[in-house]
Parts: structure tokens; sequence; C-alpha cells
């Protein structure tokens, strides 16, 4: 994945005064379904890309090892191997980005890639998924039960009510604690944006989920608070930019003018404090290191009424702009729900190109979550290499 998000401290200034032109938003959605279409060459370019970016998904209450097995056969293998000879892909090491299943699957899950002999991570679906209807300490040991079974990612949703009654501060508090549960592994917020009730609520709560972040222990958060205080105070006073500091040389330096470091053992520990308390910063305990907030925000469960949208996409997208643009931090984007044809997958992969830029079309800043992409995609790629679509014999299907 991308770096961290570190998070931040609740800012509520950033959303109290949220204003969506819906009009305009829902105007520009239907611009993105006329855009032309890629052809040829081109368009199984994008299709790879796509391909590369699915969480390729399995939520339903009848799965079973054997099926997980078969989707975890078909990560790894997602396209056919002569398809992808045919346009010379097929030593680039084409995957899918993750694997979803239920915390009750995540085992089956990571026995079958470790078998496949492949790196895919598993994601888990948790936190009362999908209703979110269930008490917090249930969410945070169901977490923590997915990371302990092997997942890499956790797919956690959100208490819709608590967006529905304007609960900012809880919001941020149990997003909070789901991530300090996940530990190492990566969190993507779900948002259930069709239950939201408003666009200006989806930003809302984008915000808040992007802020929510939790302290990791490794015995230096007074000291580096220290140097980035001391780096703001040095750029509004010299304009030289923000200085850094590296926990491996223990030293306080100046990207421009590395000769200017000071070792952190000559600095005196009341003069961190004093620095700290001077400038209202929490020096959190010495057993503090770093803030993570979620790595990515998701559109939908897939099980509501309305999933990904484009509309939502546009607001989504917008906020963790202006996220990145307040505090240098990117923040990953998951459409989820409804997403079922090559054409859908290149119109969300046109749309955050251009409304987030060519850096986010990656794994580790946008996933398409999908059960019945693939296929599709597949049937197109065939198509393109061979001139006529498959029959139902001809791909293997999950």
């Amino acid at each position: 994945m991308a770096g961290r998000n570190p998070g931040t401290k609740l800012e509520l200034g950033w959303i109290s005064k949220v204003h969506v032109n819906r009009p305009a938003v829902v105007r520009h959605a239907e611009q993105i379904k006329k855009w032309r279409t890629v052809k040829g060459n081109w368009q199984a370019a994008w299709l790879l890309k796509a391909v590369t970016c699915i969480d390729l998904t399995t939520l339903s209450g009848d799965d079973t090892p054997s099926n997980v097995y078969r989707l975890c056969f078909k990560a790894k293998h997602p396209i056919r191997e002569d398809l992808l000879k045919a346009l010379d892909m097929h030593d680039k090491g084409i995957t899918v980005a993750a694997v979803c299943v239920y915390p009750a699957r995540v085992i089956d899950a990571v026995n079958a890639l470790m078998a496949a002999g492949c790196d895919i991570p598993v994601a888990s679906v948790a936190a009362g998924f999908p209703s979110g209807q269930t008490p917090l300490e249930t969410k945070l040991a169901e977490i923590r039960l997915a990371v302990q079974y092997g997942a890499r990612e956790i797919d956690i949703v959100i208490s819709r009510s608590l967006v529905l009654a304007g609960q900012w501060e809880d919001l941020y508090e149990e997003i909070r604690q789901c991530r300090e549960a996940c530990g190492e592994a990566h969190m993507k917020t779900i948002l259930a944006t069709g239950e939201l009730g408003s666009l200006p609520n989806v930003y809302k709560a984008s915000m808040i989920a992007m802020m929510a972040g939790i302290l990791v222990a490794d015995g230096t958060a007074k000291y580096e608070r220290f140097c980035f205080v001391i780096g703001i105070v040095l750029e509004e006073a010299t304009g030289l930019g923000v200085w850094g500091q590296s926990c491996v040389t223990s030293t306080v330096f100046c990207p421009e003018f590395t000769e200017k470091s000071v070792p952190r053992d000559k600095v005196c520990p009341n003069a961190i404090e004093k620095v700290l308390s001077l400038y209202g910063v929490n020096g959190g305990s010495d057993t503090a290191k770093q803030i993570f907030g979620s790595d990515f925000i998701k559109t939908s469960t897939g099980k509501e009424v309305e999933n990904a949208t484009f509309p939502v996409g546009v607001v989504m997208m917008r906020a963790i702009r202006e996220y990145y643009w307040q505090t240098g931090n990117k923040v990953g984007f998951k459409p989820a729900g409804g997403i079922r044809t090559a054409k859908d997958a290149i119109t969300w992969l046109m749309l955050v190109k251009d409304e987030l830029g060519v850096e986010w079309l990656k794994p580790e800043l946008f996933r398409l979550g999908a059960s019945s992409l693939l296929e599709d995609i597949e049937k197109q790629i065939f198509y393109h290499v061979t001139g006529t679509y498959p029959l139902p014999h001809d791909l293997a299907t999950v």
C-alpha cells in the first residue's frame, strides 16, 4: 500500500460549512457516463489495469471452503494465460489486488493463496457488516479475530445512525477504536452512502473517516512531535520548509540543509516538554509513535438498495482531494456494489484519473469491490484477442 495516512485530530471546522451543489454533481455524473469509450489496445490496457485494482469478493451466506479456493485460484489467474500471451502481458504478474471474504472464511483464503504460492492479501469485512448494528465491543472483537486469522486488510462499516444524528465526535471515536483493533492491517472504511441521507453527509463522513487515527507503540512520540513543531516554526520563520525527523539516525534534520542536524541525545527532555506545551501540542505518552487513520474510504457494502453511484463517487473523491490539500496525506478510494461491466470499470478509472490524478490509478490507492466484474472484463479481452465472444465453457468462472 501507499504511505500510511497518519490521520489528524478531529477538525470539526473542516465539515462545519459544507454545501454540495447536487444538481451540478448529478450533471457531472451524467457527463461521465457519456464520455467517449476507449477502443482496441487502449481498451485492453485499461481493462488490465482494472483487473489489478479488483478486490475479488465473495460475501454470500452459502460460502464454503471449496468456493473460496476457486475464488483464490481465479485471483491468481484472473485472465486466461493464452489471452495474456497474445497481448504480450503474460510475464507481468497480473493478479487481482486482494481477495475479500467474511471473517469465518479468512483462514480458507489464506491457506488457498499460500498453497498457490502468491502474496495476494486477504481482506475481511468486519465490524458488524453489512448493517453495522452491533455493539462496538462486538465489532472490535470481530476485527481482532479477522486479523488473528490472517487478514491483512479490514473493511469496516460505520454506524450510519451517528452520521444521521450528526454525532461526529462519536463517529470519530468509533472509527478510531476500529483502527486500533486493526493493528498493522490496512483499514477501508465503508460509509454505506446509500443510507446516509444526503451528499453533504457523504462528504462529512468521508472527512471524519480520514481524520480518525490511533497511536502505535514505539517510544519516540514526544521527540517526533517536538521535531514537527520545530519544523513548523522554522517554516514560518524562514520559509525553508518543514523539518523532518529520523528514528533511524535519531536526528532532527532539515532536508534542504542536512548538515544542520541536532542529535536526539543532545535535545534536553525539558525543552521538548516546554516547546510542546508552548505550542499547545499533546506530546502523548512515551509509548506512542504515530497516528494512523483510514487507508481507504469505500462507498458501500454492496448490500444496500443504492450502492456505488457516480455522484457519490465525485463527492467522496472531492473529500479525498480536500483532505490531501489540508494534510498532504493520500487516502485511497474504493467504489463497491453494482459494478458489473467492463464499461463501468473503465468509467470509474477515468473518473479517478479526472478527479484525483494518475497517481491514484494503482492498487495502493484505488480498488474496485466486485464479484462478477472480472467475468465481463475477461469476456471483453477474449473478444479483443479473438474477434468473437466466448462460449460458456471457454472461460473459467468462480
